[in-house]
């Protein structure tokens, strides 16, 4: 998160380091295994296809333990819900929840379109232990209530779409038939809790038997990449190995207006094409325009999108944007996408949160002011521990930015008098005499000129090392920042 007066340079702030980052992902994932898994082991393969419960798909009210197997929720006000990293969407799927105290869940299946909220959208399907089966906020008196001890299974058939229920082993009937729509996305197991505990069971290596593991039913966790895709994935088997569609870029930039991602958009071409061995590929998506040319070049391959909030979200709507390969979300002038917080929000829980390191989801927000209540609302449903820079003005100094201070002197350092490397300067003495004698005769024009060209060579020597003791001198020097 990062404040700056408008015009301060946020463009580049967030641009420069989010192509660096993107092209490097790229890269490793160009070097990665092909279709099919590759050069990877069958210990390897299995491995990555468990599911545990996600500890970065979930509310802020709930944990999730080490293993991903058990979560608590302590809040005797709010519901917190967790997404798991594995959804099926092709065979017939179970898993097992056991409630560990009287507290209240709901358990049932979910897409990454859903609110962790379970069963209150149309986007997920849950079954609680008031003995209620829940979606789109109907509740309706299912099956039986369950409380401590009891072991919930919770069934899939994605072939006739049948979400069915389980109690200590009692089948408890069809709850859900799932609508045409969802036919080939992926469903990922959904936990929803309000103060209470509950371990889950998805049936993977070193995990206990599953219980009551019904007739024709596979555990999710040895369902394999021909049932089954990664967390953000859908249909496909999307973390089974298979190819990485065109249109599933891993950069989404979000700008509040048609002229602002434009400007954004001219930005990242002009400096993307500095990054070779790949090169990158960017689409911009606004309103306001003819969307067909913009869908070709989407077809046709993007790592970037950079767009308004109303034309990408039709375009995830509809199909024609995938963001399950997403691994960076930004927000430009956060407080203006505040008027679209609905699309901001349903754009966010769409995209796949699994993952560490440099597998996770990173969200970065930058405005004007990340202060009001609004923004800071924001803030709270889509970062975790954010690192906030606030730039308010030459007296501010975040203790995120490291600063100092290198002298530049043109009467010392006569290296701006050489022609290689060539620099470039604002041209104020292309006029004036500006040569060595007038070097060495100090004329001010001379000086003015040398600083100038001084400040670039200065620059390149700090950043391929061969100034560091220039900068720590000006650190030891200076207690103010510059």
């Amino acid at each position: 998160m990062q404040a700056a007066e408008t015009g301060s340079g946020k463009t580049g702030a967030f641009a420069l380091p989010m192509l660096q980052l993107v092209h490097e992902a790229v890269r490793r994932r160009g070097r990665s295994a092909p279709s099919g898994g590759g050069g990877k082991s069958k210990a390897a393969q299995a491995e990555s296809m468990q599911c545990v419960i996600s500890p970065e798909d979930r509310d802020p009210v709930l944990s999730v333990a080490p293993d991903g197997l058990k979560c608590q929720s302590r809040s005797e006000k709010l519901w917190g819900g967790a997404r798991g990293t594995l959804g099926a969407y092709a065979g017939r799927v179970y898993y097992e929840v056991t409630l560990q105290d009287e507290g209240l869940a709901r358990v049932g299946w979910a897409t990454t379109a859903a609110s962790l909220q379970l069963g209150t959208d149309k986007h997920s399907w849950g079954f609680g232990s008031t003995g209620k089966k829940s979606h789109q906020r109907q509740f309706d008196s299912y099956g039986d209530v369950f409380g401590k001890g009891d072991v919930v299974g919770v069934l899939l058939d994605c072939d006739t779409g049948a979400v069915s229920f389980t109690k200590n082993g009692v089948d408890l009937g069809q709850a859900f038939t799932l609508p045409p729509f969802i036919k080939g996305q992926a469903l990922y197991p959904c936990i929803c809790l309000k103060d209470a505990e509950v371990n889950v069971n998805f049936g993977g290596p070193g995990s206990p038997d599953l219980q009551f593991l019904p007739p024709g039913y596979m555990p999710l966790s040895q369902a394999g990449p021909q049932c089954t895709s990664g967390a953000g994935g859908g249909g496909g088997g999307g973390s089974g190995g298979g190819a990485i569609p065109p249109n599933a870029p891993l950069c989404i930039v979000l700008e509040p207006s048609r002229d602002l991602a434009e400007q954004t958009a001219r930005f990242v071409d002009e400096y993307k094409k500095f990054l070779v061995s790949p090169t990158l590929r960017s689409v911009l998506l606004v309103g306001g325009v003819d969307s067909g040319p913009q869908l070709r070049q989407l077809k046709e391959g993007a790592e970037i999108v950079v767009g308004t909030p109303g034309r990408i979200i039709d375009f995830v709507e509809t199909k024609k944007l995938d963001l399950s390969q997403a691994k960076f979300f930004v927000l430009d002038e956060a407080d203006r996408l505040i008027d679209n917080l609905d699309v901001v929000l349903s754009l966010y829980n769409r995209l796949p949160k699994s993952g560490t390191g440099l597998d996770r989801l990173q969200v970065l927000m930058f405005s004007a002011t990340l202060h009001t209540p609004e923004v800071q609302n924001l803030a709270d449903k889509i970062t975790q521990n954010p690192v906030l820079a606030d730039l308010k003005g030459k007296d501010a100094v975040p203790e995120t930015v490291d600063h100092a201070v290198v002298e530049i002197d043109p009467r010392e350092d006569k290296s701006w008098l050489q022609s290689v490397p060539q620099v470039f300067t604002d041209n104020m003495h292309a006029l004036d005499r500006v040569d060595a004698a007038a070097a060495a005769a100090q004329s001010p024009e001379a000086l003015s000129e040398g600083t100038k060209r001084l400040k670039q060579r200065m620059l390149k020597r700090i950043v391929v090392g061969d100034a560091v003791g220039d900068v720590r001198k000006a650190r030891r020097g200076s207690s103010s920042a510059c």
